[in-house]
């Protein structure tokens, strides 16, 4: 595992494009890759969706290619066991934002995982706001699985937070299903 930011020297030996990485792994092959590169021109959609979306590749083997080319393990978070409550100590809109979910605390290092390729901007924003750690360490994972985490650790917040939106946009619309379901208010 690597802490960001890292030095030019520290970082792994990968290609630099993706699709490349993908040929090279025999995962992917030359048409398939030119392929989904006409369909980036114009969706400018990621490369690796786009191959998903073809079904030309699996998602674990994106995401395994993905955390060899960054230099960091892959992690199944819904076959791995986090600690929810490190997660929840983040405010849900930012982790959403960010995408990132912290699992443990190692000692003073951070491990959490990401789908997409850590930054310094997140290393210092998870740094910020965990006083007891020092560095921050990554594991990719899915965006599935990232996904899945999120809602797993704020599955209360993010129900109530949508009821209470659909409730607050469609107050009378709902209401007026009420009386016409003869439901009603009593007088």
């Amino acid at each position: 595992m690597i802490s960001v930011p890292e030095t030019p020297a520290s970082r792994p030996a990968a290609p630099a494009r993706t699709g490349e990485y993908l040929v090279s792994k025999g995962l992917i092959n030359g048409e398939e890759l030119a392929l989904a590169r006409q369909i980036q021109q114009v969706t400018r959609e990621r490369l690796g969706q786009i191959l998903l979306t073809l079904g030309l590749l699996r998602r674990l083997d994106l995401y395994r290619s993905l955390g060899e080319m960054w230099g960091v393990p892959f992690v199944q978070l819904t076959q791995t066991k986090f600690d929810e409550d490190l997660a929840r100590r983040l405010p849900m809109e930012d982790v959403i934002a960010r995408f990132v979910i912290p699992m443990r605390i190692e000692g003073q290092t951070l491990v959490a995982a990401v789908a997409d390729r850590p930054t310094a901007e997140l290393t210092s924003w998870l740094l910020e706001h965990y006083d007891d750690v020092q560095a921050v360490v990554y594991e990719a994972a899915t965006d599935w699985d990232v996904d899945w985490a999120i809602r797993k650790v704020y599955r209360a917040r993010l129900l109530e937070s949508s009821v209470y939106g659909l409730y607050v946009q469609n107050r009378s619309q709902c209401f007026d299903k009420l009386i016409l379901m003869g439901i009603g208010v009593a007088a």
